[in-house]
C-alpha cells in the first residue's frame, strides 16, 4: 500500500510554516505562512499567528 499524499497529509492543526489563505469582507484572499509569535497586519486589525496554529481546520 502507497503512503497518501496531497490532501490527507494535511488535516490536523495548522502548523507552523504552513500556508494559509485568509478571506476578507470583499472577497479578497490573501496567503500567509504561518511563524510563532508572528502577526498578520491590515487596515482593520491583526491576527496572531498564535491564535491559529494549534487549531483544528475549517471542514468545507
Amino acid at each position: 500500500m502507497s503512503t497518501p499524499t496531497g490532501a490527507v497529509n494535511r488535516r490536523g492543526p495548522f502548523r507552523p510554516g504552513e500556508r494559509v489563505q485568509i478571506t476578507d469582507e470583499r472577497g479578497r484572499i490573501t496567503t500567509i505562512t504561518l511563524a510563532e509569535g508572528g502577526e498578520y497586519h491590515s487596515h482593520r486589525g491583526f491576527l496572531k499567528h498564535d491564535d491559529l496554529i494549534g487549531a483544528p481546520k475549517a471542514r468545507s
